[in-house]
């Protein structure tokens, strides 16, 4: 019995050494490895949740982001330079009815052409003349527009990413930020049919004028503004009505049963265009009117880089529009960097 206790004793004792050796290994490896911080995004309502939300960055679109300097904030990370590229991401795009196009593509070709000159000589127009032309032109016209004229300098009209870059020549760009939006929320987006895709260069000529009224539908903001010197030398005999609309019912424009009801050419998010119209049956994407306006705001926050994302981790934005194109964007951007992110209610 004795032997037998010793024996025990030396297993036990072997085993208690080995098992400390063991047991120090595992706490060694866990406390040198620091879990992961995610990056925790808040939707907002309304660019003026800056001030009743607290939060270490926001993300909202140009003009509301320069409205905040007032609340002194200030842009501390451009979401287009941080998503790359050559051109970036395409945030609002221009389609036209299919029927409009196949019958009369000179007059497409002649307004797309002179949408694009418009769009280029927007530094031209001041601010007040920019909310007119608008303003004018409003759906409801007991709404008022949400942009204002002592906003719209020459800088901050060129932050809000207005230029015109033709179908056929950005399709692959709007192809990879949509497989990259579906990587984040597969039912948000869809991959466009390639005839979806207009293509300017093989148009054909048919007839430079109309034989009925054309209706051009466009949210409110950067989208309004990237139209409103069309709108600023709009006619009653031009042919063309103009209409801008609430941001949350321009889908409508272009979904009514009665196709007759549907605006001839209308500005829509790029998500909602693919998800909308992809198949080219009914619309046909022209271009793109707005490429990357939302910008990152923040009181004492980093100025954000390529180079510094990281810094992200553990913080908190606020975002406007968490589901459609400026949180969709703001993941995609996330998930380049490789930065985990979860979405909460408060906190």
């Amino acid at each position: 019995m004795k032997r037998i206790w010793k024996t025990t004793a030396v297993l036990l004792s072997t085993c208690c050494f080995l098992g400390m050796f063991s047991c120090k290994g595992e706490e060694t490896s866990g406390s040198s490895a620091e879990p992961t911080q995610k990056v925790y995004l808040q939707a907002i309502t309304g660019a003026d949740a800056v001030t009743k939300v607290e939060a270490d960055y926001f993300l909202l679109a140009e003009p509301a982001v320069s409205a905040q300097k007032r609340n002194g904030f200030s842009i501390k990370g451009d979401l287009q330079a941080l998503y790359g590229g050559e051109q970036g991401y395409p945030q609002a795009v221009l389609v036209a009815k299919t029927e409009l196009v196949q019958e009369n593509p000179e007059w497409v070709q002649g307004f797309v052409e002179n949408l694009a000159a418009s769009m280029a000589g927007l530094g031209t127009a001041t601010g007040a003349e920019l909310v007119q032309a608008v303003a004018s032109h409003m759906d409801d016209p007991d709404a008022a527009t949400s942009l204002k004229a002592p906003l719209l300098s020459s800088e901050v009209v060129g932050r809000c990413g207005v230029r015109f870059t033709y179908a056929s020549a950005c399709k692959a760009e709007v192809n990879a930020f949509l497989t990259e939006i579906r990587a984040v929320n597969e039912k948000a987006a869809a991959i466009p049919a390639d005839k979806f895709y207009w293509d300017y260069l093989s148009a054909k000529t048919s007839t430079a004028t109309l034989d009925k009224e054309v209706t051009v539908c466009m949210p409110d903001g950067a989208p309004a503004l990237a139209l409103a010197k069309l709108m600023q030398a709009d006619t009653e005999t031009d042919g063309v009505t103009y209409k801008v609309v609430a941001t949350d019912l321009i889908a409508s424009k272009v979904t009514n049963k009665d196709a007759a009801k549907n605006a001839d050419l209308c500005v829509l998010p790029v998500t909602a265009a693919s998800k909308l119209l992809g198949s080219g049956e009914k619309y046909q994407m022209l271009g793109t009117v707005t490429h990357g306006n939302l910008y990152l705001i923040s009181k004492d926050g980093e100025m954000l880089t390529a180079e510094n994302m990281e810094t992200l981790q553990g913080k908190k934005i606020g975002v406007l529009k968490i589901n459609e194109v400026p949180g969709l964007t703001l993941k995609t951007v996330l998930n380049k960097y490789g930065l985990d992110f979860e979405e909460i209610t408060n906190g």
